[in-house]
């Protein structure tokens, strides 16, 4: 019964969610991005609840069972019906979203799982906004389509775990650094900082990646040139720089920049490696900037492209096979995306390229097993799909003899 309880409410609540999201984008576009949203969002509903009903079918849920039972005990303790006990000092964070959603919720054990079905909903239309910067409404409905319906976007926003809500949040600070680029602003400002921040306690490491992203953004334009504006573009990194360290992150830099030394990336790597099932390459030491290039090739292949045939040694990942196929098969328009992008529109993308490139190495090397990466790159996926959605039709244009210019939003916005 609390099950149920839960669900009807947030079927409710995401749906209103959603629909009024689409209000940001112009009336022509919202008749077909509500229709996506909510299909994209029952579908995540309707797994989330086989999951939540059909015990025997949990494969997936090593990390859930414990965000879940975590939440739960959090919510009891303070309702004042259970005693408080230590959680971990870092990547924190998503312990008390479980504990919010179970107050608000109730002792629903699927109640994390719809309030990511709600979350994966909201990172299907950030996909949307974030193309419509650079792309006609035709080339970022394609890339929405991944988001919504990619088999492993749908599993992991059913599922209680951090990962949607750190897609979610790497998209809205992406979203904001676009904007900065575009024309300084106090909002734009806040849009990119404030994700930032929030994403401190859930996976503090991601904070290090998505500032240098978007700090090289709105410093370089193509070529390396610095960017019109010298002194304006100063006070936005000060301003930055600023949030991050009343956030507290100055306090912790310590740590942060530690846990980014490649001894402990090689450590914590051999650690995945050979606790895992799916762990490969166990006695690789990528201890030094040499031995990590070396290792980078193999590291990016399995990150972006496993379960490869010969890793498909369980039931998780034959069942990830399928996906596979179909991705490997957009690798050809993603490539001719990337190589647009930057040709084309290097100022306006460099935020969403810079990105991808850093979080593709740093996972590549972190990650030693085949199933964690098959998790965490959906934050990645998520700014791909838009480069191989752009692709797709630039391959198109160019076969029909068409100007590829046509698939980008123009200086207006249009």
């Amino acid at each position: 019964m609390p099950n149920l309880i839960a669900l009807f409410i947030v079927a409710f609540c995401g749906t209103g969610i959603l629909a009024a999201l689409c209000r940001l984008v112009p009336p022509a576009e919202r008749n077909w991005l509500v229709r996506i949203l909510l299909i994209a969002f029952a579908i995540r509903i309707a797994v989330a609840t086989l999951f939540a009903f059909i015990p025997e079918i949990r494969f997936f849920h090593e990390d859930a069972e414990g965000y879940e039972w975590i939440g739960m005990r959090l919510a009891a303790v303070w309702a004042g019906h259970a005693q408080p006990w230590p959680l971990p000092s870092a990547n924190y964070g998503f312990f008390y979203v479980g504990g919010a959603v179970y107050s608000l919720l109730g002792p629903a054990s699927a109640a994390l799982s719809y309030f990511n079905s709600i979350v994966g909903g909201v990172v299907v239309f950030l996909v949307y906004l974030l193309a419509r910067e650079f792309v006609q409404p035709m080339v970022a409905r394609r890339a929405a389509l991944f988001a919504a319906f990619m088999p492993s976007m749908v599993l992991w926003s059913a599922i209680a775990i951090k990962d949607p809500l750190m897609s979610l949040l790497i998209l809205v600070a992406l979203i904001g650094c676009v904007h900065l680029k575009k024309k300084f602003s106090i909002g734009a400002l806040l849009l990119t900082g404030l994700p930032i921040v929030a994403i401190q306690p859930l996976r503090f490491y991601m904070v290090y990646f998505l500032t240098i992203a978007v700090l090289g953004a709105l410093l370089l334009e193509r070529g390396g040139r610095s960017i019109t504006g010298l002194y304006k573009q100063v006070a936005v990194i000060g301003v930055l720089l600023g949030i991050l360290v009343v956030a507290g992150l100055s306090g912790g830099a310590k740590d942060g920049l530690d846990s980014l030394s490649l001894e402990r990336v090689s450590n914590f790597r051999h650690g995945m490696a050979t606790t895992a099932q799916s762990g490969f390459m166990q006695d690789v030491d990528v201890s030094t900037p040499a031995a990590a290039i070396l290792f980078l090739p193999v590291g990016i292949a399995t990150l972006l492209f496993a379960p490869f045939p010969w890793q498909m040694t369980s039931v998780r990942a034959a069942l990830a096979a399928p996906e596979m196929i179909v991705w490997w098969a957009l690798i050809p328009s993603l490539v001719v995306g990337i190589r647009f992008a930057i040709k084309r529109r290097w100022r306006e993308m460099s935020p969403l390229l810079l990105f991808a490139v850093a979080m593709t190495v740093a996972y590549s090397l972190i990650h030693g097993n085949v199933g964690s990466a098959f998790r965490q790159r959906t934050q990645i996926f998520v700014l791909l799909f838009i480069l191989n959605a752009l692709g797709g039709y630039v391959r198109r244009c160019r076969r029909r003899g068409v100007d590829p210019e046509l698939l980008l939003v123009g200086p207006d916005g249009k």
